[in-house]
């Protein structure tokens, strides 16, 4: 038996020399194919101004991270590459994610626009992120709050990565080295990606926490930037660490399978299309993705040495031009007039990404079917500039009211006339007692639903006293609905009735009606909703 044992240890010993020499064999390789083609470091494309503004993340990153001590000091340098070797390349803004076996790269289009022709933020890799790995935040809860109850809000945030199980897996969130070997192109990640996320992440949730946010808010000094970096000490670094893949894989060095351009275009909603791109496209699409850089907001990014970076990408795309081919590219567009875009366009997008044979011919839809809670809320989100009065009947409201979007919408209706607004909940007393909804919810923790319920109330209440104009009535009813209603302007009916055990979600069919389809049904669900109303009570102050 010790014998066997003392065997098995030899073995697995050997194995992981071999492993290593292999490993050593083959950035020698690597490091031998990428002198030959003159690519330079990628710190040569910084300057000096651009290293200061990195040494000055880094000490913000460094000196908030108390719960990440060993990490910190194993990476020592969060804005090197992960290979741990002088890469040569360049920085470039992306996002790879992780699907089965296949690595996703989401890059963002250089024909973007934003609020100004120069500026492209506003793209949302973020939201795009998270939807593919499946976390979905109640922005509605930080949303109107004053700076220190943001801080207080943030963990609560995080208990949506902390419960993460998707198969979807991070490995790059907003930032990093894109290089060649002579089997074609590498993604290397920071040493620091984990922090770089915290960071990330933090941006995303000041710019949602604001009702009014404004281009560049995020980066303004006083108030704005210091409430940003307390959101960022309040994120722990470990809390994060469920949604990741292996970003270590390969030495650092990881494959991309699939290329995602997302293009944001200034106009009126559609929804998103996905295209293909031909061969004759793929490799001026992919070059001048790599070069967005040059309409980014950041400081960072526009203290670049530009005449260095172009050459480097030149380098990239001639070396690797054969890889660039062969590689699967689609073009994602959609369209939104405003900075702030609803969570239902990147849920579209996700979709669009995790299924693109979705490109296929779509039968002539049903005027009077609307498919998925995305549709519903495309829905509302249009009619309130002219609504007067809307009505809603769920359990919480929460695909709706999560949406930052929604409440901006609803402000911009509000600011020169009044807007009535009725909202009908589940007791939250209620939520935990019904079995049907203990099943329905099984997938989340324990009181989910009764928390998610008692967090939208006290979002609509505080949101209601924010926006001018706006006449709020709110009830709770003790039976779980029957349907779940929206009433625009006494006029359109959107409503979807409840399933035994599921929850609404992109396969709910909605119902939409107007007074020139069918009066009775609309004069049916007017009298439902007078009826849940009658048989519910206001919220206990």
């Amino acid at each position: 038996m010790g014998r066997e044992i003392l065997l098995s240890l030899l073995i697995t010993l050997l194995a992981t020399f071999i492993t290593w020499i292999a490993s050593q064999i083959l950035l020698h390789v690597r490091k031998r194919f990428i002198q030959k083609t003159q690519l330079k470091q990628w710190d040569s494309v910084l300057n000096g101004q651009a290293k200061k503004i990195w040494d000055e993340l880094e000490h913000i990153w460094r000196s908030s991270q108390a719960d990440a001590v060993a990490d910190l000091q194993k990476f020592q340098k969060f804005l090197e590459p992960l290979s741990g070797e002088q890469l040569r390349g360049i920085p470039v803004l992306c996002s790879l994610i992780r699907i089965g076996e296949e690595n996703i790269l989401i890059l963002p289009s250089f024909d973007s626009t934003g609020e100004s022709p120069e500026d492209i933020e506003g793209i949302g890799r973020t939201g795009i992120m998270l939807e593919l790995i499946g976390i979905h935040l109640p922005y509605a809860r930080i949303m109107g709050l004053e700076p220190a109850e943001v801080i207080d809000a943030v963990p609560e945030l995080l208990k949506y990565f902390k419960y993460h199980t998707s198969q979807y897996k991070l490995l790059v969130s907003d930032m990093a080295f894109l290089t060649l070997d002579k089997d074609g192109l590498r993604i290397v990640p920071l040493r620091g990606e984990k922090v770089a996320f915290a960071w990330d992440l933090a941006r995303h949730i000041f710019r949602l926490s604001q009702l009014e946010y404004k281009r560049g808010l995020h980066r303004c000094p006083g108030e704005p930037r210091d409430l940003l970096c307390n959101i960022f000490k309040t994120i722990r670094i470990s809390d994060l660490s469920p949604i990741y893949g292996d970003i270590f894989r390969t030495a650092g060095y990881h494959t991309i399978d699939r290329v995602f351009v997302i293009k944001r275009l200034v106009d009126d909603y559609q929804e998103p299309i996905i295209r293909l791109i031909d061969k004759s496209e793929k490799l001026l699409l992919f070059k001048k993705s790599l070069r967005v850089p040059l309409k980014h907001g950041s400081e960072f990014w526009r203290t670049i040495d530009f005449k260095s970076f172009e050459k480097n990408i030149d380098i990239i795309c001639f070396y690797a031009k054969k890889s660039i081919l062969s590689l699967p590219i689609y073009e994602i567009t959609y369209r939104w007039p405003t900075l702030t875009v609803p969570l239902f366009v990147y849920q579209n997008i996700a979709s669009l990404i995790k299924n693109p044979k979705t490109i296929a011919t779509e039968s002539k839809r049903d005027i009077h079917i609307l498919k998925g809670i995305s549709q519903h809320n495309a829905l509302v989100l249009d009619r309130i500039s002219t609504a007067s009065n809307i009505a809603f009947v769920a359990r919480s409201h929460e695909k709706l009211l999560r949406d930052p979007a929604f409440w901006k919408a609803l402000m911009v209706a509000t600011k020169n006339r009044k807007v009535q607004a009725l909202f009908v909940l589940l007791d939250p007393d209620e939520a935990d007692k019904n079995p049907v909804l203990q099943i329905t919810y099984s997938d989340k923790w324990k009181g989910f639903l009764a928390e998610e319920i008692k967090s939208n109330l006290q979002a609509i209440t505080r949101l209601a006293k924010i926006i001018p104009n706006l006449e709020l009535k709110t009830y709770l009813t003790k039976t779980d609905p029957l349907f779940r209603v929206t009433l625009i302007n006494d006029s359109l009916l959107i409503f979807a009735g409840y399933q035994h055990g599921v929850r609404t979600n992109e396969m709910t069919r909605f119902f939409k009606i107007t007074a020139d389809d069918d009066e009775r049904i609309l004069y049916a669900f007017k009298r439902y909703l007078e009826k849940v109303v009658e048989q519910a009570s206001p919220p206990k102050s």
